[in-house]
């Protein structure tokens, strides 16, 4: 889900929205999903996950060390290295999207109700993620 937000793409957002209602994801996470740097509904792991989503997304690939440490606290490497995978191919999809004319920047319309666009919420937070 949260690449789909930080990519802009109602459609990898909302694919990724049902999948983790399918899986149990709690709602209290799918509505903090847009500011989970100040959510209290997230694991340190959880945590960790969603900041190198950021750095991938958002931050262009750079990945803090701090980031690093507890993904590796907590995933072997091989899980690190697949998780990147997928979240490369999701921004490969929202940017295909986008590219096609498939892309709704509506994304924030859509999800206004319980998230917070990426690009307004608090600089200080996302710029400590964990």
């Amino acid at each position: 889900m949260r690449a789909g937000w930080t990519c802009s793409s109602l459609f990898v957002s909302s694919q990724r929205l049902k999948a983790a209602r399918d899986q149990g994801v709690p709602e209290e996470q799918i509505e903090a999903i847009g500011a989970w740097q100040v959510a209290d509904c997230f694991s340190p792991v959880e945590r960790a996950v969603l900041a190198f989503t950021d750095a991938l997304t958002l931050g262009q690939g750079r990945v803090a060390d701090d980031i690093f440490v507890v993904l590796h606290e907590h995933l072997s490497e091989v899980a690190i290295l697949e998780f990147r995978y997928i979240i490369g191919s999701y921004i490969m999809h929202a940017t295909t999207n986008g590219r096609c004319g498939l892309n709704s920047m509506m994304l924030a319309t859509t999800w206004s109700k319980f998230l917070i666009c990426p690009a307004t919420s608090n600089a200080s937070a996302r710029n400590s993620p964990l």
